[in-house]
């Protein structure tokens, strides 16, 4: 809506939040995943 009001592209924006939110729910479990094979030797 702020980009909207802006006078920016509104669509492309919705589309890129989207986009990138989507990216980090699947791309954030991996990185938990490989944070934690690195430390849990180090504190185990």
């Amino acid at each position: 809506i702020l980009a909207m009001r802006m006078g920016g592209d509104g669509r492309g924006v919705a589309w890129l939040i989207s986009a990138t939110t989507l990216a980090s729910m699947l791309t954030l479990p991996l990185w938990a995943a490989l944070l934690a094979s690195q430390w849990l030797p180090v504190i185990s």
